[in-house]
């Protein structure tokens, strides 16, 4: 009967203690450190353990941003096993870059947990912006804008070419410029709207860069409308 008594015991404290317990690969932190995707996405994998005695269930794992994509290759992983996060970051801007990922399982002490992503983006040629908003245009009313050039190589860089679309922008900088090692030049861009079209154009820099021969700012810019 004694040794009915301890048999239940023991039983009924490993069901009161069997649980999953939820893990992250590198302590729920990814860094790619300083990279130049050149172009492309950046990508990781990252393992997901279990440390308990019961069958982790992930319900759910949810990029905080649309830029972000994060398949998993198994749901439930079984004790002391491991899932694979399969990660996909989309990156436009240069510099620091923080992302994260929510991951909800069955871990009763730990039901949600977010993965950080961070990487600082350094490209040879980096923009201050990418993507130029001039807001609302006024008919026959000089409206500017800039952004800032940076060389982060040890080589100086000859602009060898500059397109403008369309061309009434005026720009500060003109062909055969050259932005110097380890400096930055800052591009000036003026708009004196001719006609009451919204403005929608790109600015193409050529440079003799081997690994960035080319880089586009975006333009835009609208009237406001009429009040009805």
């Amino acid at each position: 009967m004694k040794i009915l008594s301890i048999t239940l015991m023991l039983l009924v404290y490993t069901i009161a203690n069997s649980q999953p317990l939820i893990q992250i690969e590198g302590n729920d932190v990814y860094d790619w450190g300083k990279v130049d995707p050149k172009g492309k996405p950046l990508t990781a994998q990252v393992k997901i353990f279990n440390k308990g005695n019961e069958t982790l269930k992930i319900t759910e794992v949810k990029p905080g941003c649309g830029c972000t994509t994060a398949p998993l290759d198994k749901n439930d992983i079984e004790p002391n096993g491991f899932a694979t996060l399969s990660i996909t970051l989309n990156v436009s801007n240069d510099g620091p870059v923080h992302k994260s990922i929510r991951i909800t399982s069955n871990d009763p002490k730990s039901s949600t947990k977010s993965l950080g992503l961070k990487a600082d983006i350094v490209r040879p040629i980096g923009l201050s912006k990418k993507f130029l908003n001039f807001g609302d245009l006024i008919l026959n009313k000089e409206t500017k804008s800039s952004v800032i050039i940076k060389n982060n190589t040890n080589k100086d860089i000859l602009i060898k070419e500059i397109i403008n679309d369309p061309k009434e922008l005026e720009l500060n900088i003109k062909k055969n410029s050259v932005i110097k090692a380890q400096k930055e030049l800052i591009l000036e861009i003026k708009y004196t709207p001719k006609n009451s079209n919204n403005l929608s154009g790109k600015i193409l820099i050529k440079t003799d860069n081997k690994e960035m021969e080319s880089f586009e700012i975006s333009i835009f810019g609208k009237f406001p409308q009429e009040k009805k």
